[in-house]
């Protein structure tokens, strides 16, 4: 356990809200323990991707008709 409080109790009760998060089938609750801004930063889909060369690619284009839930028949 990593102490990042001079009290052990605080580390104790914060170490144990990490785990929570992690442990939690909740997006929201799991996303406060991962440390996006420094994961995985050297990977091509963690590098920002313009807007304009973003709404070309096919997955884009399928997430939106999944969102407005529109059939391509």
């Amino acid at each position: 356990m990593q102490n990042r409080f001079k009290n052990k109790k605080e580390n104790f009760e914060q170490s144990a809200e990490i785990v929570s998060y992690l442990k939690s089938n909740d997006f929201d609750s799991y996303y406060k323990s991962l440390p996006m801004k420094t994961y995985c930063t050297q990977l091509p889909q963690r590098q920002n991707i313009a807007k304009a060369e973003l709404v070309k690619t096919s997955w884009f284009q399928q997430e939106i008709e999944k969102l407005l839930m529109i059939d391509k028949d």
